[in-house]
């Protein structure tokens, strides 16, 4: 029994010892002051290519329980931009949801290379999601939303492969 509190004491003073009073941990970014306003914040990076940002469009009064609508523009994985569809976000903001409307890299050499595109949403929905508590949206709540084709239809077969977020 002696031994045990020894020991303690011994891997306390070693865990006190260890503890450099300039190690610092970043503190959690700070609430917003004052009521939620209605923001869109423009050509956030996910990824270092340029093609690889996505627009986040907040709604004023959101709460944690704000949905969030993650819209992926059409075109085949080939064509199509986020700007595209700049009036939907305004919409359902306006509507009390927020929006992340993304771009991605497009196929242009080889029509059937869809994996980079997917990589890009998957990665794009990831980082949104982390987003949630810095930006007051819910994390759990989140419609996929694919206009004009069907190209989020590939994307929407892997969810289960890639939720929870990473």
């Amino acid at each position: 029994m002696k031994i045990n509190y020894l020991m303690i004491l011994f891997m306390g003073s070693i865990v006190i010892a260890s503890c450099d009073k300039n190690d610092t941990i970043d503190p959690p970014p700070p609430p917003p002051l004052g009521p939620l306003r209605d923001t869109t914040i423009l050509n956030i990076p996910y990824g270092t290519n340029a093609s690889q940002v996505f627009d986040l469009g907040l709604p004023a009064g959101r709460t944690s329980g704000t949905t969030l609508i993650i819209s992926v523009h059409g075109g085949g994985w080939s064509t199509g931009d986020k700007n595209e569809l700049t009036w939907m976000l305004n919409g359902f903001k306006q509507r009390g949801f927020a929006v992340a409307n993304l771009n991605y890299r497009l196929t242009n050499s080889t029509p059937d290379n869809y994996k980079t595109e997917l990589d890009d949403i998957d990665s794009a929905v990831q980082f949104t999601l982390r987003l949630a508590s810095t930006y007051t949206f819910n994390a759990q709540k989140f419609t996929l939303l694919d206009i004009v084709q069907a190209d989020i239809f590939h994307y929407a077969m892997l969810i289960p492969e890639i939720l929870p977020v990473k």
